[in-house]
């Protein structure tokens, strides 16, 4: 449906298998598609750097880049994005 304001930002601490995460971050309210979308446009338009979008609403995402690895022949993926 038709949004009536903009996701919301949740901080989180976690930990997966031994490793603890200290913070991070994700959309509340949002769909699955809008936030791939997001993370792709900001990775695009601005990597391994702070992205502002929503047209003046204020929240930016934070995009990381990978390409130290043993395949793919020195292309560059997508390491890290959140809001």
């Amino acid at each position: 449906g038709v949004w009536t304001g903009y996701p919301d930002v949740l901080g989180i601490q976690f930990k997966w298998s031994t490793y603890l995460k200290s913070i991070g971050s994700f959309f509340v309210g949002s769909s699955p598609e809008f936030d791939l979308a997001m993370y792709t446009l900001c990775y695009v338009t601005r990597p391994d750097s702070l992205c502002s979008v929503m047209g003046g609403n204020t929240f930016q995402i934070q995009t990381y880049t990978w390409a130290n690895s043993s395949y793919g022949s020195g292309k560059r993926y997508v390491a890290s994005s959140y809001p």
